[in-house]
C-alpha cells in the first residue's frame, strides 16, 4: 500500500532528477544548474502567462527592485 501511495501520491518536480550525481556525470547530462538555466530562458522566451493584472504588476514593480523586463509593462 505504501509503495502505491508513492507512486500515486507523491509530485516529483519536472527539474528533479534521481540518479546521483555520478550517474548524471557517467551519463553525461546537464547538472541540475544547467537544466534549471534551460528551463528559466524557455519561460522567460516564451508569451506572457498574463497571471497578472497589468495595474497589479506595475505596483508589484514599483514596490520591488523587478530588473526582468517584460514587452509593454509600461
Amino acid at each position: 500500500e505504501t509503495i502505491g501511495r508513492i507512486q500515486s501520491d507523491y509530485f516529483y518536480p519536472q527539474l528533479a532528477d534521481r540518479n546521483t550525481p555520478q550517474e548524471l556525470q557517467e551519463k553525461g547530462s546537464p547538472d541540475i544548474l544547467e537544466i534549471a538555466r534551460r528551463k528559466t530562458r524557455e519561460i522567460l522566451d516564451g508569451p506572457d502567462p498574463g497571471h497578472l493584472d497589468r495595474k497589479i504588476e506595475q505596483e508589484i514593480r514599483q514596490r520591488f527592485p523587478i530588473r526582468l523586463e517584460r514587452e509593454n509593462s509600461g
